[in-house]
């Protein structure tokens, strides 16, 4: 039929309004900053400019005393903090009790027949000791009059030698030779402290480094007079080893050869049945028949008798191996 018929369209669709249609006013395309004409067209829109929330950049959150306090790793007893692998991490940074007996603990796990490898802390107590006396061990000690971590072992010497290996090479104070002596139990009246001519840190911070890379490279069976350690990895090697539960060589610089091993040696005269080094204001008894000095809680004499003994110098006393 013609297109534009209407009345013939209607009569097929009589339901069907074909009025035409009011469209939609067709609104122009405004300028964008045009905010008068663009409100006349719609009215009911608020057009005063908005404030937007600032943006907030997501930044790596800063590390404040409660995140420091946080789990880093936990070595068999030992819980290590965030704040101690950032004590490693730090080039000043000292390493604590906590992170050398970690270490330990898992040098023990590699290597479970070494005596020593033992808490330093408890060692310098005397509440651990080398069984039987001269076995061959390597310890850890801190010397809290030097403030410094020094590695000692008395692996291949003969009875009574002990040699130290410092970073500073620095002997022994009279204090860490008794906590060293008491730990050996040296079974000879005299105890040779060998201070050993090792390659020296380069700084005043990283003793107890090297007193680790010297007990991996004993257990190893290595001379760390012979190695000169590549400093500035060893607190990232530390770290890794810390994170993957085993411990690890140190990184070498090179290996060498010295003339003289010994730098010095230090003899500290060995008394009583806890084999400690005579420290100059003990009160020891002394046994009349073998002349040997003893503390006399070591031997079983109460304050009043060991007063007696003091008090009457007839009086003789007999220690147990004498008796």
């Amino acid at each position: 039929m013609p297109a534009n018929d209407d009345s013939i369209l209607a009569s097929y669709l009589p339901d069907i309004d074909l009025a035409p249609a009011h469209p939609e006013p067709c609104v122009p395309v405004m300028p964008a900053n045009d905010d008068s004409i663009l409100a006349s067209y719609l009215p009911d829109i608020d057009l005063a400019p908005a404030h937007p929330e600032p943006c907030v950049v997501l930044e790596e959150p800063s590390l404040n005393e409660k995140s420091k306090d946080r789990t880093w790793l936990q070595v068999g007893s030992v819980r290590l903090l965030v704040s101690d692998k950032q004590l490693i991490a730090s080039s000043q940074g000292l390493l604590n009790d906590k992170i050398i007996h970690a270490a330990m603990l898992l040098l023990k796990i590699r290597y479970p027949h070494q005596a020593g490898l033992e808490d330093p802390i408890l060692c310098f107590a005397g509440h651990v000791a080398v069984a039987p006396c001269n076995m061959s061990f390597i310890q850890v000690f801190n010397d809290p009059e030097k403030t410094h971590w020094i590695t000692v072992t008395n692996k291949h010497l003969q009875a009574g030698d002990v040699d130290v290996n410092c970073s500073s090479h620095l002997d022994p104070s009279p204090q860490c030779a008794n906590a060293i002596s008491r730990f050996a139990r040296v079974s000879e009246p005299t105890m040779n402290l060998r201070v050993i001519n090792v390659a020296r840190q380069s700084d005043a911070y990283s003793c107890g480094l090297y007193a680790l890379a010297y007990s991996v490279a004993l257990v190893a069976g290595k001379d760390p007079c012979n190695l000169v350690f590549q400093q500035d990895a060893m607190r990232q090697h530390l770290i890794a080893c810390l994170e993957k539960g085993t411990m690890t060589e140190f990184p070498l610089q090179w290996c060498k050869t010295v003339r003289t091993r010994v730098l010095c040696v230090k003899r500290h005269g060995v008394l009583c049945v806890c084999r400690s080094v005579y420290q100059g204001k003990e009160e020891m008894v002394e046994c009349q028949f073998c002349r040997g000095w003893f503390h006399p809680p070591c031997v079983g004499l109460d304050d009043a008798s060991f007063r007696k003994h003091q008090q009457d110098k007839k009086k003789e006393y007999k220690c147990p191996s004498c008796s």
